[in-house]
């Protein structure tokens, strides 16, 4: 059992590991951001391991207590103690986590102090407001529930109010994901259509790295009048020298100064964290460009038969191949879970096709481990995916060229933590482990949720039951967004009442602008900033 275990969680660590460095770079990413988001990616990451082997041992323990039939042992067998002590400690730990350590981290790492107490204190500071506005919330909410309740397990509606919140998250990012993973495929299938999203793509990063540009120049400027305002003699110097030799020596030298800059720590600590930031951010759009112009390079010359044949064959036949049949199995994976999330509620007579499923091969340890853990892996990576790989404003987003900052790679892991239990126990209810069905299995995990199901409207046959029926409505738009994008439909309604936006550029034009962007890039690498910026300056002359 246990070298089972430790071999898993090897594998486990191994993935992370290797997924969290497509977004970090470990030499320069201190050690505290690094530890908790392995460790917040790790107990999330864990729900595909954990809950395969929790139900599989779960019924395998139901099947020995019955005593009349031949128990096919699964070889993941876990007893069921020691399987509570697991999911009690990933519960608490990711609640741990995602309520406490790793806010007060992305404050910290946020802050611009220029010494440690000082960001201790500002990440103090903004936690302490966010936890008394949230647990004045939570405690009305708390004592009127407990008066309208009469079980008065606090402890039981404190975690089934959390479960409802993570739940919310965790359908809309599932309705979202299971259209967008085979969505992506079809997209990526044809290396036209791949080429002409790139294209798009590589005119919106052109025109939003010359807009970031033109921020981070504006608050150089306010950095150059700190540095004429405040004296060598001022204590507040020490603070100047440290953004300023944070900025590139040409780039500082060639700026002039702002017209005002009041002078205060308050106002240096902003300056400080909003050029770190900013800087940060001009890098990301560039790498993330750089990147694309070179994924456009490499089809190109494919589709120009210029690559070499072995690379000619990989991408126009084995991906394609490879591609379709993951498309099909995707397709059956995404209308299965899409399905049985929109039948949940039904159960005289049970609908949900997971559970005809699992229960056909219930009798096969090995067969019923690995279709569960498929199915398992297939919805948290919906799921997570799209955690991953969405933008939140200027606030979150992750960049897989080890550019991530330390903020999004925190909040990622806040998240995932706070979606692990959620979707564990939603992925439960859709194959009916309720202890009705099955023979009253229950499952390790059900036990340690156990004081949350009598729970009113949020405990079973209730909102966990009923809320997943709205995937209809984000797959539906999710659908709608990725073959009929949003903007286009809304820009067509303002068309038909006869308003036009004359700045907005069609699909067409950004692809021809992205090719040609894409084509100069390179003739002009010696100076990057010179190339987007010439490069924006003649496609406008071009189209005019």
């Amino acid at each position: 059992m246990w070298v089972i275990l430790v071999l898993l969680v090897a594998i486990l660590s191994i993935i992370i590991l290797l997924l969290m460095f497509q977004f970090i770079d470990p030499l320069k990413t201190k050690w505290y951001v690094t530890f908790f988001v392995f460790l917040g990616w790790g107990m999330s990451f864990a729900i595909p391991i954990l809950l395969p082997i929790d139900i599989s041992s779960s019924l395998f323990d139901k099947c020995v207590e019955q005593k009349n039939k031949v128990c096919d042992e699964p070889f993941t067998y876990v007893d069921k103690k020691t399987l509570v002590v697991l999911w009690n400690l990933l519960y608490w730990g990711t609640t741990i986590l995602c309520w406490t350590a790793i806010p007060f981290l992305q404050s910290y790492c946020s802050a611009g102090d220029f010494h440690v107490l000082e960001r201790i204190k500002t990440s103090l500071r903004e936690n302490i407001i966010f936890y008394l506005v949230v647990g004045f919330v939570c405690g009305v909410f708390l004592i009127l529930f407990l008066i309208w309740n009469e079980n008065g397990d606090w402890l039981g509606i404190a975690i089934a109010a959390a479960n409802a919140w993570g739940l919310i998250m965790v359908i809309g990012m599932m309705g979202y994901g299971i259209v967008a993973v085979p969505a992506r495929l079809i997209k990526n299938i044809s290396s036209k259509h791949y080429l002409n999203s790139l294209y798009s793509e590589i005119n919106d990063l052109t025109e939003e790295h010359e807009e970031e540009e033109g921020i981070l120049s504006e608050l150089i400027t306010l950095v150059k009048k700190a540095d004429e305002i405040i004296p060598i003699t001022d204590p507040m110097r020490k603070c100047v020298l440290i953004i300023i030799n944070e900025i590139d020596p040409k780039r500082y030298e060639a700026t002039e100064p702002s017209r005002d800059f009041v002078k205060s720590y308050e106002n240096l600590s902003e300056l400080h964290a909003n050029i770190q930031f900013q800087q940060l951010k001009v890098k990301q759009i560039f790498y993330t460009l750089h990147s694309n112009v070179d994924q456009v390079l490499k089809y190109e010359s494919i589709n120009n038969k210029k690559a070499p044949l072995f690379q000619r064959i990989y991408f126009n036949v084995i991906k394609k191949i490879v591609s379709v049949i993951a498309l099909i199995l995707f397709i059956i994976y995404s209308l299965t879970v899409f399905s049985s999330e929109l039948l949940l509620p039904f159960n005289l007579p049970i609908l949900s096709p997971l559970y005809y499923i699992i229960q056909s091969i219930e009798s096969s340890a090995f067969l019923l481990l690995i279709v569960i853990t498929v199915f398992v892996i297939y919805i948290a990576w919906c799921v997570y995916q799209t955690l991953i790989s969405m933008k939140l404003f200027d606030y979150y987003q992750l960049f897989n060229n080890r550019l991530s900052d330390p903020g999004s790679m925190l909040f990622s892991a806040a998240y995932l933590c706070r979606l692990c239990a959620p979707l564990a126990l939603n992925i439960l209810h859709m194959i009916k482990f309720d202890g009705v069905h099955f023979n009253g299995t229950q499952t390790a995990f059900q036990s340690v949720m156990s004081s949350m199901e009598d729970i009113p409207f949020f405990g079973q046959n209730s909102f966990n039951d009923f809320f997943p029926v709205c995937i209809v409505i984000v797959s539906a738009f999710s659908l709608l967004n990725h073959f009929i994008p949003i903007p286009l439909i809304f820009n067509s309604i303002l068309k038909f009442f006869g308003v036009r936006d004359h700045n907005k550029l069609t699909t067409a034009q950004k692809i021809k602008r992205g090719k040609y962007i894409s084509q100069i890039f390179y003739t002009r690498y010696a100076d990057y900033m010179f190339t987007l910026n010439a490069s924006t300056h003649l496609l406008k002359q071009k189209d005019d």
